[in-house]
C-alpha cells in the first residue's frame, strides 16, 4: 500500500486494531491517574498510541528500505540524504517522548511518595 512516498506496513484496519491495543496498554499503565484528569486527558492518550504504532511501522519501513535515500537536482547534482521516513521518526519520537512525560506528570504524586516512604521503613528493618 502506498501513502505519498511512504511504503505503509499497515492495512487500515489492522493499524486501528493495533491503535485500540496501545491504547487499552496506555490506559492500563496510567490507571492510577484521577478519572477527571483521564477524561480530560483522552486525546492525549489516543495520540500516544497513534504515535506508538506509527513509530513502530516507521520502523519497519526504515528496516525495510533504509535511512538515506538518493536523490538527482538536475543533470549534475546528485546525492543522498536523510529518508523522509527517518526524519519522520526524529520528529515524532521526540513527540511521543513529551507525550508520555506529559501523562506522566498527570499521576498522583502521594502515590510515589508513599511507596518511598514504604521503601525507606522496609530498608531501616520496619513492618508495616
Amino acid at each position: 500500500m502506498k501513502g505519498g512516498d511512504f511504503t505503509l506496513i499497515y492495512e487500515e484496519e489492522e493499524k486501528v486494531k493495533l491503535v485500540k491495543r496501545e491504547l487499552n496498554k496506555i490506559r492500563r499503565t496510567f490507571k492510577d491517574m484521577p478519572d477527571d484528569i483521564k477524561k480530560l486527558n483522552q486525546k492525549l492518550m489516543y495520540n500516544a498510541a497513534w504515535l506508538a504504532v506509527s513509530l513502530d511501522e516507521l520502523t519497519q519501513t526504515m528496516d525495510k528500505n533504509g535511512v538515506v535515500i538518493e536523490y538527482q537536482n538536475g543533470a549534475n547534482q546528485w546525492g543522498t540524504k536523510k529518508s523522509p521516513e527517518s526524519e519522520l521518526y526524529t520528529s515524532w519520537s521526540k513527540q511521543y517522548s513529551t507525550t508520555m512525560k506529559q501523562l506522566s506528570d498527570l499521576l498522583p504524586k502521594e502515590s510515589s511518595v508513599n511507596k518511598s516512604d514504604e521503601l525507606l521503613e522496609f530498608l531501616a528493618g520496619g513492618k508495616k
